[in-house]
This record gives C-alpha cells, sequence and structure tokens, in this order.
C-alpha cells in the first residue's frame, strides 16, 4: 500500500506509477485511487496498492471547525489483504505550522481529538489492524498530536525497536 498526499491530478499519479517507479526498478501498482480533497489548493490524495490488496470502502470525517482551513478531510481507506485480513487506514493531513503557532497548535489539536474519536469508534465495533498515517506537520513528541497517544491504545511506530528510516538530508530535514 502506498499512500500519497498533495497530488495534482490523477494524470500525475498515473505518470509516477507508471512511469517514475519503474525507473527505480519498483513496480507499477496495480490499483491506484485519487480522492479530491475538501481543501480549495486543488491538492488531492491518493493511495495505490498491489496485486492482492483491494480497496473496499472509503470514508471521510471532517476533522475541521472551519471549512477550508488548511486541513483536509480525515480519509479512511477500508482495505482487504491477500490473506482476506482488513486493514483501516486512516489518512491524515494536519494544519500546518503558521507564524501564529499557538493558534495553529490549537487547531491541530482539534483535529487529533476528532481522529482519536474515530479511532476509537473503530475500535469499538471489534475493528483492528488500524493505522493513522500522513502528514501531522508537527514532531511527535508535540503536544498538539498528545491525543492520538494519550486518548487510544495507539503506538509511535517510531518507537518499535525493528524501525528504521533513513535520515532527511534535504532543506527540511530539521
Amino acid at each position: 500500500v502506498l499512500l500519497l498526499q498533495e497530488i495534482e491530478d490523477r494524470a500525475s499519479f498515473e505518470d509516477f506509477n507508471q512511469l517514475i517507479l519503474p525507473e527505480f526498478d519498483c513496480k507499477p501498482f496495480e490499483h491506484s485511487f485519487v480522492i479530491q480533497s475538501n481543501d480549495m489548493n486543488s491538492l488531492e490524495m491518493g493511495i495505490a496498492l498491489r496485486h492482492g490488496y483491494n480497496l473496499k470502502a472509503v470514508r471521510t470525517h471532517n476533522i475541521n471547525e472551519v471549512i477550508n482551513d488548511d486541513g483536509k478531510n480525515l480519509i479512511e481507506y477500508e482495505i482487504s489483504t491477500p490473506s482476506k485480513e482488513k486493514v483501516w487506514l486512516l489518512n491524515a493531513y494536519l494544519k500546518k505550522p503558521t507564524k501564529d503557532r499557538e493558534q495553529s497548535d490549537n487547531i491541530r489539536k482539534k483535529q487529533v481529538c476528532k481522529i482519536a474519536e474515530v479511532y476509537n469508534k473503530l475500535v469499538a465495533e471489534g475493528k483492528t489492524n488500524i493505522i493513522i498515517a500522513g502528514t501531522f506537520n508537527a514532531p511527535s513528541y508535540c503536544d498538539s498530536l498528545s491525543p492520538l497517544i494519550q486518548n487510544t491504545d495507539l503506538k509511535d511506530i517510531t518507537k518499535h525497536l525493528s524501525f528504521e528510516v533513513d535520515l532527511d538530508k534535504g532543506n527540511d530535514g530539521t
């Protein structure tokens, strides 16, 4: 499963899938879907699935108090795996930091509280294999993200002993 954010359009997503990925010895994904976001920036959300993975349902959840306030709706993907298990992937794109850091942190914390509600509802329905991923626009230790750890049984994947990541050496590496 490949989750993409801020896609220009369906055509650019398919170009990436069919033309760019093979240049890196990566087989194109069998299924790809683009979901139009609710902001006015024309930057869409996408998901690509390998053979045997199937998108069963897509739901959106409004996590924003103000429409078009730099936050996209939370997208819930229900995916079946080749082993017939189901995975629920919650795709989040949270408020970016602004000059008024306190305000943007407060907006992000409200968004995170709503995500925690959606997650807890899925758990109450007996669903397992729930992943929350996306662009949080804050480090994992930021108070604005704390409801995901404090109000749920979620764990931060970066704390897992087997987690490895390449260091970002780009302009935003810090």
